[in-house]
Parts: C-alpha cells; sequence; structure tokens
C-alpha cells in the first residue's frame, strides 16, 4: 500500500458518504486520540491531516471528512499505524528530507 492509495481511498470516503457517519461532535476527540497515538503525536497528526485533506486542524474537517477519518480510525491499531507511516514516509519524501526504513 502507498500513500496515494491510502488518500484516494480517504477521498472516495469523503465523496461517497453513504454508511460513511461522522462521529458525534463529544466523540471526535477519541478518534484525535486514535489518530494522534498511531501518528506518534500532534505533529504528525497533523501532517498526516494535511496530506489527506489539505488541512491541519481538525475543527475545519467537515462532516463528510470526519466521515472519512473515522472510517480510518476504525481500523485496527497496527493498520491505522502503518497508514500513518506510510503517509509520513510520503511528507518526507515530498519534502526532500532523507527517508527513514519503515
Amino acid at each position: 500500500m502507498n500513500a496515494d492509495t491510502i488518500k484516494n481511498r480517504f477521498a472516495f470516503y469523503v465523496s461517497n458518504p453513504a454508511g460513511v457517519f461522522p462521529p458525534s461532535v463529544n466523540a471526535r476527540g477519541v478518534y484525535v486520540g486514535k489518530l494522534n497515538i498511531a501518528c506518534g503525536g500532534d505533529a504528525n497528526r497533523k501532517l498526516v491531516l494535511k496530506y489527506l485533506t489539505g488541512k491541519t486542524s481538525t475543527k475545519a474537517l467537515t462532516d463528510a471528512e470526519w466521515g472519512a477519518l473515522r472510517k480510518m480510525c476504525d481500523a485496527t491499531p497496527s493498520e491505522l499505524e502503518e497508514y500513518c507511516a506510510v503517509i509520513l514516509g510520503a511528507c518526507v519524501k515530498n519534502d526532500g528530507q532523507m527517508e527513514m526504513a519503515v
């Protein structure tokens, strides 16, 4: 799996939200927390969000984006960590930094 595949799947869920529901406002913190853990911190979470949505703040996400994020975060913890690692690797590569083995 590569970062473009993950981004395309995320975009599919954003544009085809049937059966993909955003979490309640009260539950959104749970998904932010899951993503923080999988990404290894707040700064990395923001990089992943920027890669997927063009936004770094979860406050700016649309309901459709929240639904796609929920779908992504409902993966197993190891799958979510892999998604984050792949996306962060793409961010590093796009930024011209040295790549790290994942």
